[in-house]
C-alpha cells in the first residue's frame, strides 16, 4: 500500500474518532436534558391537575352524598380537567381514563402524588 493511502486512511480514522468523541457526549447530554425537562413538565402538569380536581371535588361534595352520587361527582370533576393523557387512580387502580393502556406499567406514580 502506498504511503499516501496509509496517511489518508490514518487521517480519516482520526477524524472519525474525533467526531464521534465530541458528538456522542453532546448527544447523550441533549437526550438526558430533554428527558429531564419532559419529566419535570409532566410532574408539574400532574400536580396542577390533581390540585384542581381535588379542589373542585371538595367544593361540590357533601357529607350526606350516597356512594353513587360521590362516584358520579368524582368522574364529572375528572372529565372537566382531564385530557387524552389523564388517568384517575384510586388505591393504585385506574378508575377513569381516556387512553387504552395500563398507565401503571409505564409511569409508576409516587405515593405523594396520589390524591
Amino acid at each position: 500500500m502506498k504511503l499516501r493511502t496509509r496517511i489518508a486512511l490514518l487521517v480519516s480514522a482520526v477524524l472519525i474518532a474525533a467526531v464521534l468523541g465530541v458528538s456522542l457526549p453532546l448527544l447523550l447530554y441533549a437526550r438526558n436534558t430533554v428527558l429531564s425537562m419532559t419529566a419535570e413538565q409532566v410532574t408539574r402538569k400532574q400536580k396542577s391537575l390533581s390540585t384542581s380536581f381535588s379542589e373542585m371535588a371538595n367544593y361540590y361534595a357533601r357529607g350526606d352524598d350516597s356512594d353513587a352520587v360521590h362516584a358520579s361527582l368524582v368522574r364529572y370533576c375528572f372529565t372537566r380537567f382531564s385530557d387524552q393523557t389523564s388517568v384517575l387512580m384510586l388505591s393504585g387502580e385506574p378508575i377513569a381514563m381516556s387512553i387504552s393502556i395500563n398507565p401503571s406499567a409505564y409511569v409508576p406514580l409516587r405515593n405523594s402524588c396520589r390524591s
